[in-house]
Parts: structure tokens; C-alpha cells; sequence
């Protein structure tokens, strides 16, 4: 025989699981690929926080974290290569993200908008 509090636990576990899995799961809600195909700015976050991508020219790796609903980017490595002026580069990189929808909008260090990159694929829960 299931116990109240025992069956009380299972549900809440139950529940956390399936916000993770969510697009408005705060964690998961990052992980994913965001922007268009290359040469065009895009990013890939990872469960872990590592980052990678380009910013429309240039190579870039790192890791990030997670503070309440924004994704703080944390060093970024990137590759310094001579870029056209016509591309559409994001420079300098963002200093960090929040998702609003299917959208990643990067954000500058006084909170400015910088850019929108659109989700590239769906998350599985």
C-alpha cells in the first residue's frame, strides 16, 4: 500500500520532471540550438552550460550558467579571423541570454537587446 506522504513525493517528482522538459523549464528551457545555419550567428547551449557557435564570422566556445531566467555567459573564447564588413556579425558577444518563446534574445551588459536568434530545434524531454 502506497503511504499519502510517499504518494505526495512520486507527484512532485513527477512534476518536476515534466518542467524540465518544458519549453518554460528554467534549465532545459536554454539547451538547444539557436540562430540560422552558418555563416549566419548561432549557438548551441548544452545541459551543462557549455556554449558553442559563431557570432556570424568568428568561431566561438565557452560555458555559461544560469541565474534565475537569463543565461549568463561566462568566458568566451572566440577565433579572431579578418570578416567581411557586410556580414552580420554580433560583436562584441552578448553577456547574456534570456528565452523569450522560440526566441534566444542576447542581451548586452546594460540589458539592451542586441539580437534574436531563433530556436533551430526542439529540446526532447
Amino acid at each position: 500500500m502506497i503511504t499519502r506522504p510517499f504518494a505526495a513525493t512520486l507527484l512532485a517528482a513527477a512534476l518536476l520532471a515534466l518542467t524540465a522538459c518544458a519549453p518554460g523549464g528554467r534549465a532545459g528551457s536554454f539547451a538547444g540550438s539557436w540562430g540560422e545555419t552558418d555563416p549566419a550567428p548561432n549557438i548551441t547551449i548544452s545541459e551543462d552550460g557549455s556554449v558553442h557557435g559563431t557570432d556570424g564570422c568568428n568561431r566561438l566556445t565557452g560555458k555559461g550558467s544560469i541565474e534565475g531566467d537569463t543565461f549568463v555567459f561566462g568566458d568566451i573564447a572566440m577565433t579572431q579571423m579578418a570578416c567581411p564588413d557586410d556580414e552580420d556579425v554580433i560583436e562584441p558577444w552578448p553577456s547574456e541570454a534570456k528565452v523569450d518563446g522560440d526566441e534566444l534574445v542576447l542581451l548586452d551588459e546594460s540589458g539592451a537587446e542586441v539580437a534574436r536568434l531563433p530556436r533551430l530545434e526542439q529540446r526532447e524531454g
